[in-house]
């Protein structure tokens, strides 16, 4: 992740940025879950699935609903 700029920044600009993070995340743990199911490794899967996928797809949701509707100024 990359670090956030010094000084201040626009809300809808930090919301952008943690919104990018949760989706980060989710693009490298999902391929994980789907590997370790394939793999047969149930416990990996569901510790993927329930700690990280579920966690930051719920976040990525409350997230993106505060910017729909809204534009970052990139």
């Amino acid at each position: 992740l990359a670090r956030a700029p010094r000084g201040r920044e626009e809300p809808v600009a930090q919301l952008q940025r943690l919104l990018d993070a949760h989706e980060l995340v989710l693009g490298e743990a999902r391929p994980l879950a789907r590997q370790a199911a394939a793999d047969g490794d149930e416990g990996s899967n569901d510790l993927i699935v329930s700690q990280l996928v579920r966690t930051h797809e719920l976040q990525s949701w409350f997230v993106g609903e505060h910017l729909a509707g809204r534009t970052a100024a990139r």
